[in-house]
C-alpha cells in the first residue's frame, strides 16, 4: 500500500504531543483539529515506508521532520499574558514557577516519545530539540518587568532545553537567553526610550534599554557568557532598504554600528552585553568602488552598511588592496558576533594596545583561526584566498550553520588547482565551495595561495550573511 505524504506526522506525533498532555487517546478528528491538519488520515509506520522508494521515503522523513519541529514549536508556547498587570507606564510579569517547572518537564517528555518515533521511522533521524517560550502578549507599556527565576533556568537545562524565549506579541520583542547563563535569580527589565538620537540614520524601529538585575541586590549584569539573541520589530520595512538594515547600539546620544540581519520583520542580532539599542538604516557609500561595482559594489554597501567593513581613508574603500589576516579576523568575529573581550591569546607579535587584539583573541578562542607559527599570529600578514575560505567554514561550522564535507576530494574536483591546496586547509575550502562562499575564477581555477582583496573579501562576507 502507498502512503499520500500527508500521512506521516499527523498521527504519530499529534498523538504523543496531545495524547501525553491529557492522558487520553484521541480520535484521528480531534488529532487533526487540534494540529490544524485536515481529517481522514491513516497511521503511517516503519514497515509502510518500506514499500516506499528511497526517493519518496526521503521526502516522507523530511516531511515528518517538518511537522514534528512545527508542533513542537506550538507545544512550547507557554501564554503568560494573564500574570500581566500594568500600573501606569509599568507593566509587571508574576509567574507560578512550580507550574512552569512542570510544564518544561512535560515539554521535555513529549518531544522525546516524538523523537522516539521518528527514530523508529528511521533510525538514522536526527531528533527535534525542545522549545520553552514565554508569550508576554502585547503590552502597552513604556516599562516591562520580568522575572528570571534561578529555579527555572535550573529547570530548562536539566530537561535538555538550551534557551528561555521571551516574546512580546505578534511582530513584538523576542529574545533568547542560554539556560545556562544565570544561576541567581534575575530581573529583566525593557524600557521603551524617546527617539531622541541625534543621527543622520533612519531609526526604523522603538528604542529599547534592556537591564538584567541580581533580584537580591540589584546589581546590573552587562556582560553574558553566552550571546543572548534580539529579534526587533522594525516598521514600514516597505520604505527602506532591509538589506542595510542593523542593530545600533546607543551610547551618549550617539551610535555604535554593530551587526544585524533582517527576518520576518524583525532585526535579528546577537549580543554578549546589554545597553540601549535600536534599528537604524545604515547607508554608506565610497567613491572608489566603481571598478568593481558589477561584482562586489553591492557587498561592499551591505557590509560597510553593518561594521563589518570600513574604509581605509575618508570615503575610499581600496577594493583592490590585500586584506591582512588581523583584518579579516575583525571581519569574521563581526559577521557572526563572537566578539569576547574576555578572550586571551599568546602570540608574541599581538600586543595589548593593538587595535586588532580582541577580534584576534575571540577568532583564536573559537577555532576561527590559528597562528602561522609558534607564538606567532601573522596580524599584518596578507591573507591567502584558501586561508579565508577555511576561516569562513570553521565559523560555518562553529555556528552550526553548515557541516563538515564528507568527500573533501569531491567538492574540490571543480578547480583544476585543487592538488595546490595547503592539505591543512583542504577541508576548510571544500565546505566553503560546496556552501557558495568561495567560487572559482577564470579557467575553473581557485588560486589558493593568491593574496584576496578588500572585495573579495566582502563577496564572501556577504554570503556569509545571507547563509
Amino acid at each position: 500500500m502507498k502512503m499520500k505524504k500527508k500521512i506521516v506526522v499527523t498521527t504519530m506525533a499529534a498523538s504523543l504531543l496531545f495524547g501525553a498532555a491529557t492522558g487520553l487517546p484521541l480520535s484521528k478528528k480531534e488529532v487533526a483539529s487540534q494540529l490544524g491538519f485536515s481529517t481522514g488520515v491513516a497511521f503511517a509506520d516503519a514497515d509502510q515506508l518500506k514499500d516506499e522508494t528511497p526517493e519518496k521515503k526521503a521526502e516522507l522523513l523530511a516531511a515528518a521532520r517538518t511537522q514534528a519541529e512545527e508542533a513542537v514549536k506550538k507545544m512550547a508556547i507557554i501564554d503568560v499574558s494573564k500574570a500581566i498587570t500594568i500600573v501606569g507606564d509599568k507593566a509587571t510579569l508574576k509567574l507560578n514557577v512550580g507550574d512552569l517547572v512542570k510544564q518544561i518537564a512535560e515539554i521535555n517528555k513529549q518531544v522525546n516519545a516524538l523523537n522516539e518515533t521518528l527514530k523508529s521511522l528511521d533510525p538514522n533521524a536526527v531528533g527535534v530539540k525542545a522549545e520553552f517560550r514565554l508569550d508576554l502578549g502585547t503590552i502597552i507599556a513604556k516599562t516591562t518587568e520580568i522575572p528570571l527565576p534561578k529555579e527555572l533556568f535550573a529547570a530548562l537545562k536539566d530537561n535538555g532545553i538550551a534557551t528561555l524565549d521571551i516574546l512580546n506579541g505578534l511582530r513584538a520583542l523576542e529574545m533568547s537567553i542560554s539556560s545556562t547563563e544565570f544561576s541567581d535569580d534575575m530581573i529583566l527589565v525593557i524600557t521603551k526610550q524617546d527617539k531622541t538620537v541625534a543621527t543622520n540614520k533612519t531609526i526604523v524601529s522603538d528604542v529599547y534599554k534592556f537591564e538584567f538585575k541580581h533580584r537580591s541586590s540589584g546589581a546590573i549584569v552587562s556582560k553574558f557568557t553566552k550571546p543572548i539573541r534580539l529579534m526587533i520589530p522594525i516598521t514600514n520595512s516597505f520604505m527602506i532598504d532591509i538589506e542595510l538594515l542593523t542593530l545600533a547600539k546607543i551610547v551618549d546620544d550617539k551610535l555604535i554600528i554593530l551587526v544585524g540581519k533582517y527576518k520576518d520583520e524583525h532585526l535579528e542580532a546577537t549580543q554578549n552585553s546589554f545597553s540601549t539599542y535600536t534599528v537604524v538604516e545604515n547607508k554608506t557609500t565610497f567613491g572608489d568602488t566603481a571598478p568593481v561595482q558589477q561584482w562586489a559594489g553591492r557587498q561592499i554597501q551591505v557590509a560597510a552598511a553593518k561594521g563589518i567593513l570600513e574604509g581605509r581613508e575618508a570615503n575610499l574603500f581600496v577594493p583592490n588592496g590585500k586584506v591582512t589576516r588581523a583584518e579579516f579576523a575583525k571581519m569574521i568575529v563581526k559577521t557572526f558576533g563572537l566578539e569576547d573581550e574576555a578572550a586571551t591569546e599568546s602570540f608574541k607579535d599581538v600586543k595589548a594596545s593593538d587595535w586588532f587584539k580582541m577580534y584576534v583573541a575571540s577568532a583564536v578562542k573559537h577555532g576561527i583561526v590559528n597562528g602561522r607559527a609558534e607564538g606567532v599570529f601573522d596580524p599584518n600578514g596578507q591573507i591567502t584566498r584558501a586561508e579565508m575560505a577555511t576561516m569562513a567554514a570553521r565559523a560555518l561550522t562553529l555556528t552550526g550553520t553548515a557541516k563538515s564535507v564528507a568527500d573533501v576530494d569531491a567538492a574540490l574536483k571543480g578547480f583544476v588547482d585543487a592538488a595546490t591546496v595547503n592539505a591543512s586547509l583542504k577541508a576548510g575550502v571544500a565546505l566553503a565551495a560546496s556552501e557558495g562562499i568561495i567560487i572559482g575564477e577564470e579557467g575553473n581555477k581557485f588560486n589558493p595561495n593568491a593574496d584576496s582583496t578588500r572585495a573579495q573579501a566582502a563577496v564572501v562576507i556577504y554570503r556569509l550573511l545571507n547563509k
